[in-house]
């Protein structure tokens, strides 16, 4: 009787190194691509493209680094004032976020 109980036991315990070994696999797995762009390493997507299509250097020069963020903060302007301009607003809460509604979700008065 104590031996079937020690077999059991044993098992469940090598269960649960399989099973943890098999979940840290998984994980590594998973994770691989991110950790390997962390370290600047190529990931597997990368690796199969040829030399002649992939850039030498990707760094943009510094004026044109500046340039492009600034392109793109204008742009993130641009899409903030679209988006609040097709806001609802409450005469008292404010602009609400939600688009097709009638009444504030706040406080229930009529939106404007």
């Amino acid at each position: 009787m104590a031996g079937g109980a020690y077999a059991r036991r044993e098992r469940v315990r090598v269960a649960l190194v399989v099973g943890t070994l098999l979940a840290l696999a998984a994980l590594a797995y998973v994770l691989w691509p991110i950790i390997a762009a962390a370290e600047g390493r190529p990931s597997a997507t990368s690796r199969g493209v040829p030399r002649s299509e992939a850039r030498a250097d990707p760094t943009p020069e510094p004026e044109t680094a500046v340039a492009s963020e600034r392109a793109i903060d204008d742009i993130a302007e641009a899409e903030i004032r679209r988006a609040r301009g097709r806001m609802k607003v409450c005469p008292v809460c404010g602009p609400r976020p939600e688009p097709a509604a009638r009444y504030c979700s706040r406080c229930g008065r009529p939106l404007a």
